[in-house]
């Protein structure tokens, strides 16, 4: 039996509007990780309601779209997506409009447009999707018959973030960050945002400080954040106590040193990281504001002194005593690893010495027993806490144990003359022969004074 082809062709054109339909996109499945929830729209009972029963082809308007939280607070940046018919009888079927997204007021609207002619082939549905953060809303409406306003209710409630000092004052300009949003606070140190009833992390900025809380928003809640404010007095000063003129980098900001060599500035938060510049040098400090209100940075140049050499002899070895002096009201300091200690013998190969800490300040050398009359050269270098070097270079001719012991004293060490900061034996000699002179002198003139009378 024979199929008429008009039959094939009415079957098809009914068929159709399905194909179309299958081929669109699916919005419910846009995204997998949405979650969907039930319409829970509470229209305003004072609003119009547009009703024509049915849609007529070619309709065309402009459709007003509200999203609230549930305290019907409006809700900024909702995305809103619609999808709608076009046409059926030219194939080009539905259209989904791209992403808009509600205002201050909670409010986007988007025209839509049909182009069928053909009355029993119109599509009066139109699915709008509301969609905040996961959160997604789907309502299908009838073109030209609904509500003036197409409102969206999602399963949110306001958080205000309030910023205050340690006094309690509100802090202006604070920055906030939940999820996506971003806020600053106002004069009162009030920020407000419309979020879903879920857990959030929120960040708090002001100047170079953040900290992090959590807000398990159930309903309407307010957050309160302290951030404490310090206003301090940071001066840079060198070991003897001398106030610098110098800068220093905290936060991002460079503050320079005014006409009394003080830097004042404000700060937010307790412990801090800065770096002090003085003539190309850095100097890192970090310092906890809740234990002081005022900063001094010290800039130690001078190195320390080595003191008080003093060699024994046993049979065990030889043992140097010696103390390391940093001088300085704001000295940096001697670590008990501030010495390095080295020696040779009879001018040979350079070894390593044994080295224990005393008490504060004063070390012990030690080297193994050496032959009487041997010459020890020993190597020593101080250095504090901010790497600050002294060399000292002395030599110890081995006395010998028993004449040691006859003696029962500790022997000097005589620094090398090479070596030594102070170089007395030239001076000496340099004074002695300047006596001489002038002796000489003295007496040449007393001489010819006496032969003219």
């Amino acid at each position: 039996m024979r199929i008429p082809f008009l039959s094939i062709f009415i079957i098809l054109l009914f068929l159709m509007p399905f194909v179309f339909a299958q081929v669109d996109e699916d919005l419910s499945g846009r995204n997998d990780s949405l979650y969907i929830v039930e319409d829970q729209t509470t229209p305003d009972v004072n609003q119009t309601f547009i009703d024509k029963t049915l849609c007529e082809p070619r309709f065309k308007e402009t459709l007003t779209i509200r999203a609230f939280d549930k305290e019907l607070n409006a809700i900024k940046n909702v995305e809103i997506i619609t999808k709608h018919q076009i046409d059926f009888t030219t194939g080009k079927g539905y259209y989904t409009s791209p992403p808009r997204y509600t205002n201050e007021n909670g409010t986007v609207k988007i025209q839509i447009v049909n182009t069928e002619t053909q009355k029993n082939k119109v599509d009066c549905n139109v699915e709008i999707n509301a969609t905040l953060n996961n959160v997604r809303i789907t309502r299908i409406i009838t073109a030209t018959s609904h509500p003036q306003n197409i409102d969206f209710v999602f399963p949110a409630a306001r958080l205000t973030v309030e910023v205050i000092d340690q006094k309690n004052n509100p802090l202006k300009g604070a920055k906030i960050y939940i999820d996506n949003l971003t806020a600053t606070t106002n004069e009162f140190g009030l920020a407000n945002f419309i979020l879903l009833l879920s857990n959030h992390t929120v960040v708090i900025k002001y100047s170079d400080y953040q900290v992090e809380k959590n807000a398990d928003l159930n309903g309407k809640a307010k957050l309160s954040v302290e951030i404490p404010i310090y206003d301090i007095i940071v001066k840079i000063l060198d070991d003897s106590g001398k106030p610098l003129n110098a800068s220093l980098l905290l936060g991002g900001h460079e503050y320079l040193s005014n006409e009394a060599k003080e830097i004042n500035i404000s700060v937010a938060g307790n412990m801090h990281n800065a770096v002090a510049i003085y003539n190309g040098i850095e100097r890192n400090i970090e310092f906890d504001l809740s234990k002081q209100n005022d900063v001094k940075i010290v800039f130690d140049f001078n190195a320390p002194e080595i003191k008080n050499l003093n060699v024994s002899e046993s049979e065990n070895g030889i043992r140097v005593t010696l103390q390391g002096i940093d001088n300085g009201v704001f000295a940096s300091g001697i670590p008990t690893n501030g010495l390095s200690a080295r020696y040779k013998v009879d001018g040979g190969t350079t070894q390593q010495a044994t080295i224990y800490v005393r008490a504060h300040g004063v070390f012990v050398v030690e080297i193994p027993v050496q032959q009487q009359g041997k010459t020890i050269t020993f190597l020593l270098e101080m250095r504090d806490n901010s790497e600050n070097k002294q060399n000292l270079e002395a030599e110890y001719i081995v006395k010998g144990i028993s004449e040691v012991n006859n003696n029962g004293t500790d022997i000097v060490v005589t620094p090398n003359e090479k070596k030594s900061e102070f170089p007395l034996i030239p001076i000496i000699g340099g004074i002695l022969i300047l006596c001489v002179v002038i002796v000489l002198f003295y007496g040449v003139f007393r001489l010819k004074n006496k032969e003219k009378s």
